[in-house]
């Protein structure tokens, strides 16, 4: 927004025409601050949503009898295949964000199991790596599958339309 007295307003602050440069890098880390919140911050919240969870004893994790290996693997599923949505939203943008998203989500999955080796009572398992990537796999293609339906379908126009 312009002031009409050869300056500029931007991000609340009065910039001269002087300081152009410091005018634009403020836009960017508006902008930054922007994607940081709305993208990175849930990613990074789940993240840590994992590794609280993970990092819980063997000990203190309800067993719920013949159900508790179903339970268990299901929400590595479920967790991984909400991580991989997230990480298609911090991606989105970047050159092949699909592959981003998966290799953020798949290489989390192998040191989040490499954590639970230094864990008292857990092991990491590479099965259940798999299952993480499995889930991760599931969330990309629901994700894509969301983002084909949200586009507006356009139809050809009838020839009768047609010059």
């Amino acid at each position: 927004m312009s002031t009409g007295l050869g300056a500029s307003v931007i991000g609340g602050r009065i910039c001269r025409s002087v300081r152009y440069d410091y005018c634009v890098s403020l836009k960017l880390f508006t902008m930054f601050d922007d994607h940081l919140m709305k993208r990175w911050l849930p990613l990074l919240l789940w993240m840590g949503a994992i590794y609280l969870v993970s990092a819980q004893p063997s000990d203190s994790l309800p067993n719920i009898g013949a159900w508790d290996l179903l339970v268990k693997k299901g929400a590595h599923f479920t967790a991984y295949a909400v991580l991989a949505v997230l990480a298609c939203r911090v991606s989105r943008g970047w050159k092949r964000p699909f592959l981003w998203a998966f290799l953020i989500a798949v290489l989390y999955a192998a040191t989040d199991e490499f954590h639970q080796t230094f864990v008292l009572g857990r092991n990491g398992n590479i099965w259940d790596v798999m299952i993480d990537t499995s889930g991760v796999l599931f969330g990309l293609c629901t994700y894509k599958l969301w983002q084909i339906r949200q586009k507006p379908k356009q139809f050809p126009k009838p020839l009768s339309d047609r010059p």
